[in-house]
């Protein structure tokens, strides 16, 4: 994996020990309009390893970075709640670029989000709160062996409140995301997101129907 050499590892929080943790697997939060269905992470690196904020838990499961080889996740450089937006989203194919913009802005809580459940099996490292984490980056000798396609066509960001507030999606994004899940580009923002919402679990089971090569070109080329 090249140009990551300022990341340490993955970390996920839970209140579940190893011996509990379902089929040996962490797995996807049920879909709903608030949050994205994903296995949310948080993104260690030499420049927040001493002030990034992780959600309160018993348990903290850390990951090799190497879990960034799969493309079916997404950054957030701040948290919310996993959605997908212009200005704080970036993809396995643009991450380089993501990453730039998070080393510079490392003082609110990322988000890793992983589309499908994540095997216990790459767990590198087990820390019971208050422990201390690792100051190495922890990397595996093989490479994962899933491959998952994407999902996208989630928007949470006109109901999000969290704090601090992100900047809003302009309306051309909407207009991607129209295009991603097969909708008139031409509607109203407020009718995208009710027909995207209406779409997106169906989309989640079956993501081949996603239009994910014009939504890359979409992004890549704005």
């Amino acid at each position: 994996m090249d140009n990551y050499e300022n990341l340490l590892y993955l970390v996920h929080t839970s209140d579940m020990k190893p011996n509990e943790i379902i089929d040996g697997e962490l797995k996807t939060s049920k879909i709903n309009k608030y949050q994205f269905p994903g296995v949310f992470f948080s993104l260690i690196t030499k420049f927040n390893y001493n002030k990034e904020i992780l959600y309160p838990n018993k348990y903290y499961y850390c990951f090799p970075i190497d879990l960034l080889n799969l493309n079916n996740y997404h950054l957030n450089i701040i948290d919310q709640n996993g959605g997908i937006s212009e200005f704080n989203t970036y993809y396995s194919f643009n991450l380089k670029e993501g990453l730039e913009v998070l080393f510079k802005n490392d003082n609110y809580m990322n988000e890793i989000v992983f589309h499908d459940n994540i095997k216990m099996k790459y767990c590198l490292d087990f820390i019971i709160y208050d422990d201390e984490f690792p100051k190495k980056q922890l990397r595996m000798n093989i490479e994962p062996d899933i491959i998952y396609t994407p999902f996208y066509a989630f928007s949470n960001e006109d109901i999000y409140n969290g704090i601090p507030l992100i900047k809003k999606s302009e309306s051309k994004w909407f207009q991607k995301l129209a295009i991603l899940a097969d909708i008139n580009p031409n509607e109203t923002q407020k009718e995208i997101l009710i027909q995207l919402r209406m779409k997106m679990d169906f989309l989640n089971k079956n993501r081949h129907l996603q239009k994910l090569n014009e939504f890359k070109n979409l992004i890549l080329y704005k």
